[in-house]
């Protein structure tokens, strides 16, 4: 992240990797991280910034046989 006091870095990379099967599941799974140095309290989310494993059924389908 980019501010008007410097750039701040994640300690590790960041991905997420999204998967819509034939089923109808939207699949998400991905990474989080922590800042490398400490941030000013200003730039910490305050709510969870967590992908973690999700699952989320957007309709009703068939698999491919």
């Amino acid at each position: 992240m980019y501010t008007d006091s410097g750039a701040h870095f994640y300690k590790d990379a960041l991905f997420a990797f999204v998967t819509l099967d034939p089923s109808g599941w939207l699949h998400i799974e991905g990474r989080s991280s922590t800042y490398r140095d400490p941030v000013p309290e200003k730039l910490k989310a305050r709510f969870p910034t967590t992908i973690s494993k999700h699952a989320i059924r957007l309709f009703e389908g068939k698999a491919n046989s």
